[in-house]
């Protein structure tokens, strides 16, 4: 068996050893299993090392779980062996997701092959996220369906975030994917733009909020009290003498 993992597989003996179970199946399962992976859904050896447990599968039923994704949600080869993780799930738990987010919050099949991952989600953690989202955060089943990705989140994350963000009066209702963002980073750029540099909110924007990252530069730049920054020929100001168009021009340059 260590012979065909690592020579008819690429396996390495440090991964190998992290799935030692793979070495007590059947040799012929084993190959079975490679040839499925490998021949009949385009798998890649090095794919198959991130999910070597598959390797160790019954052939019968890994067959099963890709006709189940094929036929039943319409997924490509390509697609399958990008989010192999969901043919290690049991069969019954992707039918039961699928019916959640198709029936109960109206993802269309397209939309649940873009976030194929939702699919070896536990069912009872999805429909928690989803009620949460619609009940506590006031997102409708059609917001929900545009942005399916929140379902996989952290609950009280997307809770937590979503009264920041109220508390700041930044509205991220048009754009819920904003209660997936890096908390901690925006509230330092919060601090630094806002606060310490003084440019209104509506000047910086959602995105470059969430997006710029301070520098010893930056805090360099508004730390002197007078700028050699060129408005004009021969015209120099202090930072915070400037508009806030030429501030946010200076620090994201």
């Amino acid at each position: 068996n260590a012979t065909i993992l690592m020579n008819e597989l690429g396996m390495s003996k440090k991964k190998i050893a992290t799935c030692a179970s793979l070495l007590s199946r059947d040799p012929e399962t084993l190959k079975r299993n490679a040839t499925i992976l490998i021949n009949d859904l385009g798998l890649s050896k090095e794919k198959i090392a991130t999910c070597a447990s598959l390797i160790g599968s019954n052939p019968e039923t890994l067959q099963r779980k890709a006709t189940i994704l094929i036929n039943e949600f319409g997924m490509s080869k390509e697609k399958i062996a990008t989010c192999a993780s969901l043919l290690g799930r049991d069969p019954e738990t992707l039918k039961q997701n699928a019916t959640i987010l198709m029936n109960d919050l109206g993802l269309s099949k397209e939309k649940i092959k873009q976030c194929a991952s939702l699919l070896g989600s536990n069912p009872e953690t999805l429909k928690q996220n989803a009620t949460i989202l619609m009940n506590e955060l006031g997102m409708s089943k059609k917001k929900i369906a545009t942005y399916a990705s929140l379902l996989n989140r952290n609950p009280e994350t997307l809770k937590r975030n979503a009264t920041w963000f109220q508390e700041k009066d930044i509205d991220w209702s048009n754009d819920p994917s904003m209660l997936a963002l890096d908390l901690s980073r925006i509230k330092v750029n919060f601090e630094f733009l806002v606060n310490k540099c003084g440019i209104p909110l509506t000047c910086i924007g959602k995105r470059r909020l969430s997006r710029f990252k301070k520098s010893s530069t930056h805090i360099k730049k508004v730390n002197k009290s007078f700028m050699r920054f060129k408005v004009s020929p021969n015209k120099n100001k202090s930072f915070m003498c400037m508009t806030s168009k030429e501030k946010l021009r200076m620090l994201f340059t």
